[in-house]
């Protein structure tokens, strides 16, 4: 196989000397190595700042939105600029109840800094926020790419929370393109 490409390619070339084929022959399995993995290697998703509904018609990228969010290296709630929930609270297993502790960025800030997988931070704007005036709620989103920033993660995904969807409110992914 590796032969016949490399007589194939001396043929393509009008290479008559061996030299070609030698070269071919021997860097193949490197050359093979280099192709499978650039064709292996699915790009990464970037989402647009929009909208994406569940009801009354299904956006066909809600199900990848929500695929790229199980992949989160960790996942934080905001109800507010200054109202961050890092999952420690209260669990109560009779009712099956969670009883979030909210932090101030300040308080969070030496948690996130030390966080040693740092693919996918996912942070949810839930509906205090989400129901706020859409000046308030860019100021608050830009205090949390400011605030996000220091921490090295490779994608920051924000979203907001919605009865009928979800909000992809910030993707540093797309800011990158």
């Amino acid at each position: 196989m590796t032969r016949i490409i490399a007589l194939f390619l001396s043929r393509v070339l009008q290479t008559s000397t061996g030299l070609w084929e030698r070269l071919v022959s021997a860097s193949f399995p490197y050359i093979l190595l280099a192709v499978f993995t650039l064709l292996s290697a699915r790009p990464c998703m970037a989402f647009e700042a929009r909208f994406y509904p569940v009801f009354p018609k299904r956006d066909p990228l809600h199900n990848k939105v929500f695929s790229t969010l199980s992949k989160a290296s960790l996942t934080i709630k905001c109800i507010g600029e200054n109202e961050i929930d890092v999952y420690i609270g209260n669990y109560c297993k009779e009712r099956n109840s969670y009883e979030p502790i909210y932090f101030t960025q300040n308080q969070v800030y030496l948690f996130l800094k030390e966080q040693k997988d740092k693919r996918l931070l996912a942070v949810w704007f839930l509906k205090p926020i989400m129901n706020m005036k859409q000046e308030r709620i860019q100021q608050i989103l830009n205090s949390y790419k400011a605030f996000l920033a220091d921490f090295g993660y490779e994608r920051v995904l924000i979203l907001g929370a919605a009865a009928s969807g979800v909000y992809v409110v910030y993707d540093s992914e797309q800011a990158k393109r």
